[in-house]
């Protein structure tokens, strides 16, 4: 294999070849809030420097990443099985909860939608990772803890709304009782970070705004935990069958 370099231009690609002592945290895992904070930073790095891209190269990132990414995959048709599916699964199990999920697909596929969010609630786009969570960071052994070593795979980098990318790694990395606790001072962290990266120059979006939309989405995890809790509860108590 070429060795890494400047002119080397798979470079980008064989970071993981050239980084030692990594150690795998996957989705099933949980990390500390202050290693999600060393997340944050390079986060807030990455947006600070997409504030001074020029409009030729904010051209080369999309701004429909969601419609054009998974509006591609989620096809009616695609869709279609995937409920059919359901509806079969073991013995029709899941039937009822398959056609109460079809009437909303519509809502849940709004990709168009979900694409145009900065702009619908007045924030500037930012350059956004658009997957990031545990598993494109490489991680290095930290004691009992981990420490970021690197952020990897951009291929769906994009401009765009910087919420995206928080919800998504408070949802990956952190349990659920460390998400519910800490979230709130987690966004205030990274807008600190975004803060002193961004510098003499005009904040991308407030720190209520950025809150205000983690904030609807955390909401909407909750109310998942709420209802499986609730039912796993009446499971326990014989009150509901499986």
């Amino acid at each position: 294999m070429k060795k890494f370099s400047e002119s080397n231009p798979v470079k980008g690609y064989m970071i993981m070849e050239y980084l030692e002592n990594l150690k795998a945290v996957h989705i099933y895992n949980n990390v500390t809030p202050n290693a999600v904070k060393e997340i944050l930073r390079a986060k807030a790095v990455i947006e600070a420097m997409s504030l001074r891209f020029s409009p030729e190269e904010k051209m080369v990132f999309s701004e429909n990443a969601l419609s054009e990414l998974f509006g591609e995959f989620f096809k009616k048709d695609v869709v279609g099985d995937m409920m059919k599916m359901f509806r079969q699964f073991d013995g029709g199990k899941l039937a009822d909860r398959a056609d109460e999920m079809e009437k909303i697909i519509p809502d849940l596929m709004d990709f168009k939608w979900a694409d145009q969010l900065a702009d619908e609630l007045g924030m500037q786009r930012v350059l956004c990772h658009g997957d990031l969570w545990s598993m494109n960071v490489l991680w290095r052994p930290k004691g009992d803890e981990v420490e970021i070593a690197a952020l990897i795979d951009f291929q769906t980098a994009h401009m765009g709304c910087p919420a995206n990318d928080l919800v998504r790694v408070f949802s990956a990395c952190l349990s659920g009782k460390d998400r519910q606790q800490h979230w709130e001072e987690l966004v205030e962290v990274f807008y600190g970070f975004l803060k002193e990266e961004v510098g003499d120059m005009k904040m991308p979006y407030t720190l209520e705004q950025s809150l205000d939309i983690v904030t609807e989405k955390i909401e909407c995890l909750m109310d998942d935990m709420l209802h499986y809790h609730e039912r796993n509860t009446r499971l326990r108590k014989g009150e509901e069958s499986v």
